[in-house]
């Protein structure tokens, strides 16, 4: 997207809209309304500063967390289509088709012994009481300057300079990082990484930088050790042994990341960053 762009803030709110709506109906129509634009003009805005049709990106964000859930759950593949707003299978089914080239059910099989045998090894590298350590807790609503980063996440260095030239060190809190595609199953230069830093109720940012509020909620706690390039094996702990046993499920909301340690002071097996899964009321 392009910063100065006057509707730039907007849709970067209205793609956290439909993330955490996508069980409703998000037609051009009802997106278009919550920008108070026409629908002539907001396709095309959005096509302009997106790269995807409104529909494309939908269908994208909806697939995307649906081969998530596929991946690391045992939900239903019906129940997993109506969350992300199938209401019918068998559209569902097509759909998912067209983009992983797989049936839900086939890809499902596929990702979960990868995901088994990730964790194999995983667990055979650490110590049975080091394996994952948790906590359930209540996050309050964050306030944010935040940029975003489309592409690799490894190249997110840049975002993260860019964002730090533009605030001054008095006025930064925490360092909060939000990842919002797995890499294993979204396209490269489809990855979507939001690079936030925590500031004052009456903080006016430069004009690069962007607000928001972080909703807060139930989320489900861990620390990961190490450099940030093993971050991943610590997700899929939480996906793939806690949340299984766990009486919970997860919210359509991204993961955050706190950093603990300044990457600049800190030996990369020293690192220490805070990984908080959005989780919500019990399975029944």
């Amino acid at each position: 997207m392009i910063f100065n762009h006057p509707y730039y803030k907007q849709l970067v709110e209205l793609e956290s809209y439909i993330r955490a709506n996508l069980d409703q109906a998000l037609s051009v129509e009802v997106l278009a309304q919550r920008m108070h634009l026409s629908t002539f003009h907001f396709h095309r805005i959005f096509k302009s500063l997106v790269g995807e049709s409104v529909h494309e990106y939908v269908t994208r964000i909806r697939l995307e967390v649906a081969a998530m859930r596929l991946k690391f759950t045992a939900d239903k593949i019906q129940d997993i289509a109506f969350a992300v707003g199938y209401h019918n299978p068998e559209t569902f089914i097509r759909a998912f088709n067209r983009r992983y080239q797989s049936t839900p059910s086939a890809f499902r099989k596929t990702q979960q012994q990868i995901v088994e045998s990730r964790l194999d090894k995983i667990v055979r590298q650490r110590l049975v009481d080091q394996v994952i350590s948790t906590q359930v807790k209540r996050l309050d609503p964050i306030r944010v300057a935040f940029l975003t980063h489309k592409g690799p996440y490894h190249e997110v260095g840049r975002t993260w300079e860019q964002l730090m030239q533009n605030i001054p060190p008095l006025e930064c809190g925490r360092l909060i990082g939000i990842p919002f595609s797995d890499p294993h199953t979204a396209s490269p230069e489809q990855i979507r990484y939001d690079a936030c830093v925590e500031i004052r109720a009456d903080y006016l940012p430069q004009e690069q930088v962007q607000l928001k509020e972080l909703p807060g909620g139930q989320f489900v706690e861990t620390v990961h050790l190490g450099p940030f390039e093993k971050i991943d094996d610590t997700y899929h702990l939480l996906y793939g042994l806690w949340l299984p046993s766990s009486r919970f499920e997860l919210r359509n909301e991204p993961s955050l990341e706190i950093y603990l340690t300044d990457s600049r002071q800190t030996l990369p097996e020293e690192a220490r960053t805070a990984i908080y899964l959005p989780i919500k009321t019990y399975k029944i």
